[in-house]
């Protein structure tokens, strides 16, 4: 059965493409073979159009929108609404090249991020889920290079209660790889994800590992990335899934 367009879902997602183009946002438009959840874990076999921006409000605080749209049955999928408060550590380092702006990393940064996240296709369920990340960078100047390692935590609560409800949480850990060059940057991510899901009649226990490939051509702020991503404890059987994604930033 083809899914009902919310149109308060689009109506939103509208206003906020509006505002961000009138502000200083960092802006993503990209196209997927399918659709990845936020964790990267779980997949919706529809090809995707997503936008996704991020535009600062004052001091470390900023606000982030993300928008996911079935190309195939031009319907929604899911939106992301929410706040970040990013503290980076006065400890920098950064990695030269010809030309005149430096690429500096923080040796240490948190972010917390409050928000709201709607499910058109999951019973249009919506959820308030905090999200609480840690990084790690430690350059090599000798190599061009910066390996991160990532922590993360959040839970959710489903706005819907009853006998339509989806409560949950997770914790991942993760390890990136990336090698810098004058046009280029190569990324490889490895990430372990729990996830722990509650229903009414039910509930799931998920352990899983994702691997993401990314190639970046910096003078057009462009990105090629492949995902692969296999839970591996899980009650339902479930293949690999592999999703190529042409992601344009601005």
């Amino acid at each position: 059965m083809k899914p009902k367009i919310n149109l308060k879902t689009l109506a939103v997602s509208f206003m906020l493409l509006c505002l961000s183009s009138f502000v200083n946002a960092q802006t993503s438009f990209s196209l997927k073979s399918q659709w990845l959840d936020p964790t990267n874990l779980f997949t919706e076999k529809k090809p995707t159009a997503e936008f996704s921006t991020t535009f600062p409000v004052g001091g470390d605080w900023s606000i982030y929108f993300y928008y996911a749209h079935d190309i195939e049955n031009l319907s929604p999928i899911y939106l992301i609404g929410g706040v970040n408060n990013t503290r980076n550590s006065e400890n920098e380092d950064s990695l030269l090249f010809s030309s005149p702006d430096a690429r500096v990393f923080p040796k240490f940064s948190r972010n917390i991020f409050l928000s709201y996240q709607y499910s058109e296709t999951i019973r249009q369920l919506s959820w308030f889920q905090p999200i609480i990340t840690w990084n790690w960078n430690f350059l090599r100047q000798s190599s061009k290079s910066v390996h991160t390692l990532t922590a993360e935590a959040s839970g959710w609560l489903s706005f819907q209660r009853g006998d339509e409800y989806q409560d949950g949480a997770y914790i991942n850990a993760k390890y990136n790889y990336a090698k810098h060059f004058e046009t280029w940057i190569l990324n490889m991510n490895l990430s372990t994800i729990a996830v722990e899901v509650y229903e009414p009649d039910n509930d799931i226990f998920v352990l899983g590992e994702v691997l993401s490939l990314s190639s970046t051509y910096i003078p057009f702020n462009t990105t090629l990335e492949v995902v692969i991503n296999k839970p591996l404890v899980t009650k339902e059987n479930s293949d690999f899934g592999f999703t190529v994604g042409l992601i344009k930033e601005f």
